[in-house]
């Protein structure tokens, strides 16, 4: 069973139909979440939410964050245009269990792709998004 926070709403920019999306505002409309679909993975992906540390213990989250989590630059909000601006030659998307600091938990796996530094930076903030769909897929078809 997985819980997929915002992976729909990423989907509905793409004009994709999506099923009603389940959505929380505090933790205890996470906890109410929780409490019905009983998930054995929460799989994050563009979730600014910082998730309390009882949901951190009790539940497996993985994070897929759009960039290399082993560069502290790179970590937190904002992290794909702090890379775009530095020119970041091999951004990654990182894949990562959740502990309660941020995007600081045991790397998984990552997955690298491009910038084309030709274009503007819209257009690379949905390359790197792209990719971690992309790797979200992916892990979810060899879970």
């Amino acid at each position: 069973k997985f819980l997929l926070n915002t992976i729909f709403s990423e989907l509905l920019r793409e004009n994709i139909k999506v099923p009603e999306i389940k959505s929380f505002q505090n933790k205890q409309e996470l906890s109410n979440l929780l409490l019905q679909f009983k998930p054995d993975l929460i799989a994050v992906f563009r979730a600014s939410y910082i998730f309390p540390r009882d949901v951190v213990k009790d539940y497996e989250i993985i994070n897929f964050h759009c960039s290399d989590i082993k560069n502290e630059l790179y970590k937190g909000l904002g992290s794909i245009y702090k890379s775009y601006i530095l020119k970041e030659p091999s951004p990654k998307v990182s894949v990562h269990r959740i502990i309660p600091e941020i995007d600081s938990g045991d790397i998984l796996f990552q997955e690298e792709y491009f910038f084309d530094f030709d274009k503007g930076y819209a257009h690379n903030e949905n390359l790197a998004f792209r990719s971690g769909i992309d790797t979200l897929v992916s892990f979810i078809k060899d879970f």
